[in-house]
């Protein structure tokens, strides 16, 4: 599964974390590794929970229950990556 990761993150286009722990399991380790190496843009459910504020601090944009009701604040045509 950790090896599964990596590829998900090294070929997407842009990733979304809809929810993770802090320090633990393949998507908080696969997604950290992703914004050390600029991969690709992350962005993650802000839930108000502390996984999602720690995400945005490693790099990945936070987005909003209303933002997503038309995904169009993945688009990352605005978004400065790396």
């Amino acid at each position: 599964a950790l090896q599964r990761n990596g590829i998900i993150h090294g070929w997407g286009e842009k990733v979304f974390v809809a929810q993770s722990r802090i320090g633990i399991g393949g998507t908080w380790n696969g997604t950290r590794k992703n914004l050390q190496k600029g991969w690709n843009p992350v962005f993650c459910f802000d839930d108000g929970m502390p996984w999602s504020e720690e995400m945005e601090r490693l790099g990945a944009v936070r987005i909003s229950r209303e933002a997503l009701k038309d995904f169009s604040c993945l688009e990352t045509r605005n978004i400065s990556f790396l």
